[in-house]
């Protein structure tokens, strides 16, 4: 008994500063002698979570609910694997198990918040805080992305600015950016990240965020000002997210260099290899990029960005045997994700097996005849109000840099959020199918 509590106590030590290959490791040697000990397998849920292994973390404390009574403290380890694995609706239910279970446990409230600020639900996140109000500076935080996703952006600012706590002063910053941008106080939100520290872990999106928002205003120049000044920084992440901007604002050829110039600076840096390994493939070159990608994956094993980009890249390669083994590795930590699926099936097409169990058209497609809502005697008349409200929506000229969309204009706001009776009434028309 003491050998096991001391070899927790190292482990769990091990886990908290950081070092989770090293506890993992740990783990897995712990389970050889103890493999029915729930202590050691909790533990051994959060290794595996830390390090990405969400399957290995869901067979762990599956395991150990097996062995002892429920508590709610693996009610909330459970809802942390769900949420990772993007099963947010099953991770929902295990947060509230645990506040059954325990209606203190404050670390599973947190959680269930911030399940709901990253599902996009701000309705539910100010339902939240307003039945429990000791959330402190994470609850004004979460509070303030809130109101910017519900278009009340000036109660967002003013949450923010009551906000006094060094802690926490980035996540200000960036939730202020965030909302100035939106609202198109772009003169402001300049200021703001003027001043954003350079060193910042939200600095990255920051930089994305503010160019654009100037992208989508048609303020090209400006744009192209914040990128071609950011491309220099010291920091590889910054410069890596210069890259796809760049090449989205015709400056494929800055892009090339900006990205061998970070290789030569950052040989070593996993997230400069990949992006190598991601423009060898884009240009043609899938066995180099393939090879480049297997680099990466020696200095950090089980890289999840390195793991995906390779099966990419191997199935462009037609390298189908390592496409496979690579794609079993990284859908054991995303077992849930879209993109991995979409990359077993472009494998199993390719290599003729049996792929229809995951795009089974004759289920997932279908054409449906929408019925008008409620006041409107025909779709036409609706759509013709609907299209006017979408017109006055859509305030853009230029589609965002960041993202997929193409040769069109996204609005502000996520439409089913605004209370307005002609957009109630399109999603009330696509409720019935």
């Amino acid at each position: 008994v003491n050998q096991l509590h001391q070899k927790l106590q190292e482990l769990y030590k091990h886990y908290k500063s950081g070092s989770s290959l090293n506890a993992e490791i740990g783990i897995r040697e712990a389970l050889e002698t103890w493999p029915d000990n729930t202590d050691v397998l909790r533990l051994g849920a959060l290794t595996a979570l830390a390090i990405n292994q969400t399957v290995t973390a869901h067979q762990r404390i599956d395991r150990a609910i097996t062995l002892s009574p429920m508590t709610a403290e693996m009610a909330n380890i459970q809802g942390r694997i769900l949420k990772a694995s993007g099963d947010w609706a099953a991770a929902e239910e295990a947060y509230l198990l645990a506040l059954q279970l325990d209606p203190k446990f404050e670390q599973a409230r947190s959680n269930l918040l911030n399940l709901f600020t990253v599902s996009e639900q701000p309705i539910r996140v100010l339902k939240t805080l307003e039945n429990h109000d000791n959330f402190g500076p994470i609850g004004d935080i979460a509070k303030a992305q809130a109101l910017t996703d519900l278009g009340r952006y000036d109660e967002a600012l003013n949450v923010l600015n009551r906000i006094d706590d060094s802690r926490f002063q980035d996540r200000v910053l960036f939730q202020r950016l965030k909302c100035l941008c939106i609202s198109g106080r772009l003169d402001e939100a300049h200021m703001v990240f003027a001043g954003f520290p350079k060193d910042s872990a939200f600095y990255p999106q920051a930089f994305s965020i503010i160019v654009n928002s100037f992208e989508m205003r048609d303020q090209r120049d400006a744009s192209l000002i914040q990128v071609e000044n950011l491309a220099q920084s010291s920091n590889p992440s910054v410069g890596l997210r210069a890259i796809p901007l760049l090449r989205r604002l015709d400056r494929s050829n800055e892009a090339k260099s900006l990205l061998e110039g970070l290789l030569k600076n950052h040989p070593d840096n996993i997230e400069v290899l990949c992006e190598v390994a991601n423009a060898a493939r884009l240009d043609g070159r899938a066995d180099e990029s393939c090879e480049i990608y297997k680099r990466a994956l020696t200095r950090l094993p089980g890289h999840y960005e390195a793991l995906s980009g390779f099966a990419c890249a191997a199935i462009v390669a037609g390298r189908s045997t390592e496409a496979q083994t690579i794609l079993h590795a990284a859908l054991n930590q995303a077992p849930n994700n879209q993109y991995l699926l979409a990359l077993v099936a472009t494998l199993l097409r390719q290599t003729g097996g049996p792929y229809k169990h995951l795009c089974n058209y004759e289920n997932y497609v279908r054409v449906y005849d929408l019925m008008p809502p409620k006041g409107y005697e025909t779709i036409q008349d609706f759509n013709a109000d609907l299209k006017e409200k979408l017109n006055d929506l859509h305030v853009y000229q230029n589609a965002p840099v960041n993202q997929s969309l193409r040769l069109g204009t996204q609005t502000k706001q996520d439409l089913s959020l605004i209370d307005d009776p002609v957009l109630r009434g399109f999603f009330d028309a696509i409720d019935a199918p």
